[in-house]
C-alpha cells in the first residue's frame, strides 16, 4: 500500500528544502532500497505526502478534495517513517 502512495507522487523535497521531480526510477529505487528492507525487518512504514489545494472559495473545498482527477495529481513526497 505504501508504494501506491509513493507512485502517485510527482515531486519530492530535496536536501536543500527545494522541490525536485520524482522519476519512476527514483520511486522504484526507494521501494527496493528503503521500503522493502524495512518491511522484511518487520517494521511498519508510513509515507508522508503533501497536496496543495488552491481554491477560489472555501465552499468548493470538499468538491475539490474528492474529485479523483484533481486529488491524485501534483502530490509531493516528503519522507518515509518507520516504527
Amino acid at each position: 500500500m505504501l508504494d501506491l502512495c509513493l507512485f502517485r507522487c510527482d515531486w519530492t523535497v530535496n536536501g536543500d528544502g527545494g522541490v525536485s521531480p520524482l522519476s519512476t526510477e527514483d520511486r522504484e529505487t526507494t521501494v527496493r532500497n528503503v521500503i522493502q528492507p524495512m518491511a522484511s525487518d518487520g517494521l511498519r512504514t508510513m509515507c508522508i505526502a503533501y497536496k496543495d489545494y488552491i481554491i477560489a472559495a472555501p465552499s468548493q473545498l470538499l468538491t475539490y478534495m474528492f474529485h479523483s482527477d484533481v486529488t491524485v495529481a501534483e502530490i509531493g513526497f516528503i519522507n518515509l517513517c518507520n516504527f
